[in-house]
């Protein structure tokens, strides 16, 4: 299963907030929802411009009161680390097997998990930890740019072992890929499937790259016509490059987002 819950330290100024506007209103619900919507309107509108929280209320300005009230005088928020979250799963019978990049990470540019140190010691001995250690550490250190907390969960007696990070990397850098075959096709309105012109006239159309063209940036459309002679990924050092967006040493694992499209080559 897939699962996302707020990060805390994504969440520390709502969270400040919610607080305040309870606090200003005698911490209770006694004078209703709308009376709370008022003083936090008010907030809002009338935050001293040196307050910390100034510019994060800003944004909410003119906003309809249903998102205003979701973010900032939320009752029942519950925020998580690698941890905790990790905790609640093993009290569910779940288990984390690794993380989702959310498109909201990926437009943040704070899609990975993975932190690197300028002390070589301290790099092995982090790269060492299992991945949840490893995972609530960055979380800690990396607070709020540290990515959205999604992962992808099991049942904890499903019998399916849990591959590590360092392994699904591994496995992926030893895959090879090739191009991909499409054609267009037409669903007529009466339920008859019609192919495209180019098909019927006995013309194939090759993608221009791996994968749904959709789905690919135009960096990625570019692998060899066929399978053969093809490099594993990790000896492809431009094909790396392309994948990971970066370039990257030949001994340091890629973080790879889910997806993508490419079909490995047989």
């Amino acid at each position: 299963m897939e699962l996302m819950v707020y990060n805390r330290f994504h969440r520390v100024m709502n969270a400040s907030v919610q607080k305040a506007v309870r606090l200003l209103t005698g911490g209770s619900l006694a004078d209703g929802w709308d009376a709370q919507m008022g003083v936090l309107n008010q907030l809002i509108a009338s935050l001293p411009a040196e307050s910390a929280a100034a510019e994060h209320v800003a944004q909410f300005q003119g906003q309809p009161d249903a998102r205003v009230a979701d973010s900032l005088l939320q009752p029942v928020e519950l925020r998580y680390t690698v941890e905790s979250l990790s905790a609640l799963a093993a009290s569910c019978g779940l288990e984390i097997v690794t993380y989702h990049v959310s498109e909201w990470d990926k437009a943040d540019d704070r899609v990975s998990w993975n932190m690197r140190w300028t002390d070589r010691d301290l790099q092995a001995r982090y790269d060492a930890l299992p991945d949840l250690t490893r995972w609530q550490i960055s979380n800690l250190l990396m607070a709020e740019q540290s990515p959205m907390l999604w992962f992808y969960l099991q049942r904890a007696d499903c019998g399916r072992p849990i591959k590590s990070e360092p392994q699904i990397v591994g496995e992926f850098l030893d895959r090879r890929f090739r191009r991909t075959q499409t054609h267009a096709a037409l669903l007529h309105p009466a339920g008859q499937r019609r192919v495209s012109a180019e098909r019927e006239a006995g013309a194939v159309r090759r993608d221009a790259g791996v994968g749904p063209v959709s789905a690919a940036p135009r960096s990625l459309r570019r692998t060899p016509d066929d399978a053969r002679g093809v490099p594993a990924v990790r000896d492809d050092a431009g094909f790396r490059e392309r994948i990971a967006g970066t370039r990257v040493p030949g001994d340091v694992g890629v973080s790879v987002s889910h997806g993508g499209g490419v079909r490995q080559a047989a």
